[in-house]
């Protein structure tokens, strides 16, 4: 989670994903001075200077694409928390999870240049998984509760503080799930073991997963620039950057998974998906603020000026609806400790993501 917060704050800091959003209002003088009230037309394109050189620096990024990238991620970053998928539990397992999210845009992951990624993505889980053949459920025609496992998925928290002078924020993270896996083609293991096929399971069921961020980045930028005939402009930019990310996703998976253990440890696993996704994502980036500079006849201040600046932004979107994704990963099984890292990637959002984490059976 870490990760992803300094990810959005670089982003915050360089203003790299808003496209042309950056005025300056008309500058006034507050002592009304000849001199100043003389200059006003030189100031006020000066300031406009200063304005379009800022926007032509930033790249054009959709704040609505934003939010919509940072819905799919966040949906893609669970995966891998919500169900164990391949091992054997008899009867139950308590395990942790962690999982991180990127959606690229339109280039590559983790290309070099101006691109920027559409949006990121975090999540973590507690997950409580037993076997159904432990409840006195009777077995309906084919369907056996012995091959099927009961996932409950589960996590709340306040977002960790970065210390830093400049950032503060607020925000949370909410994760609830519960999902069924059920063995649909047996087990069929040889050598006592030392090779097993752990047959196909199909699973499906419920997650909601949301994140909200409300971050403060205070700016203090000073400019000196010479106005001509003498005179100079000398003073200072300050605003508060206003962030708001709110994401709040529904998702029901229909997966099919299969895999193979050797050497009684190694266990890789992987599998289809069809993700349904419902809910909505928010990008709000709010930046009043205001310009200040002394005006100078030489080395004499005549006057002061201010001038208003706003950036203004927003943009909400929701996640794909549908998802066509692909996981895969491994696993060191040591019976009563899994330990596992898995790699996810939406065929049909182009995202990406891993999940890691551990869990202990009994």
């Amino acid at each position: 989670m870490r990760l992803v917060l300094r990810v959005i704050f670089t982003l915050i800091v360089s203003k790299a994903i808003w496209a042309k959003p950056f005025t300056v209002g008309n500058a006034t003088c507050l002592n009304n001075t000849a001199v100043c009230t003389s200059l006003l037309g030189s100031i006020n394109q000066q300031l406009k200077d200063v304005e379009n050189l800022v926007n032509k620096n930033l790249p054009d990024v959709d704040a609505k694409r934003f939010a919509q990238g940072m819905g799919n991620a966040m949906a893609l970053a669970t995966k891998g928390q919500m169900v164990d998928y391949g091992s054997n539990i008899k009867f139950g397992l308590l395990g942790v999870g962690a999982g991180v999210a990127m959606d690229p845009g339109e280039g590559r992951p983790f290309a070099q240049g101006k691109h920027l990624p559409a949006g990121f993505g975090g999540q973590a889980s507690l997950l409580l998984g037993f076997n159904l053949g432990l409840l006195p459920l009777p077995k309906i025609g084919p369907v056996d509760p012995k091959r099927g496992i009961l996932f409950f998925n589960f996590f709340a928290a306040n977002l960790p503080k970065i210390p830093t002078q400049e950032l503060d924020y607020e925000g949370s993270v909410f994760n609830l799930g519960a999902h069924v896996r059920y063995n649909i083609v047996e087990r069929y293991s040889v050598a006592f073991g030392l090779f097993e096929w752990t047959g196909i399971d199909v699973t499906s069921g419920l997650n909601y997963s949301s994140f909200d961020l409300t971050l403060k980045y205070k700016v203090n930028e000073a400019f000196d620039y010479d106005l001509g005939s003498g005179s100079s402009m000398k003073g200072t930019y300050a605003t508060t950057f206003r962030l708001g990310p709110d994401i709040g996703v529904f998702n029901i998976p229909l997966e099919a998974s299969t895999g193979v253990k050797f050497l009684w440890i190694f266990r890789v696993y992987g599998g289809l998906g069809l993700d349904f996704n419902l809910g909505s994502s928010e990008i709000a980036l709010r930046a009043p603020g205001e310009l200040k500079a002394d005006i100078y006849q030489g080395t004499t201040k005549v006057d002061e000026i201010q001038a208003p600046t706003t950036l203004n932004l927003g943009g909400t979107s929701s996640p794909d609806f549908l998802v066509l994704r692909g996981f895969g990963g491994v696993q060191l099984d040591f019976a009563v400790l899994n330990i596992f890292l898995q790699y996810n990637l939406g065929f049909t959002s182009n995202t990406y993501g891993i999940t890691y984490g551990l869990r202990a059976y009994f």
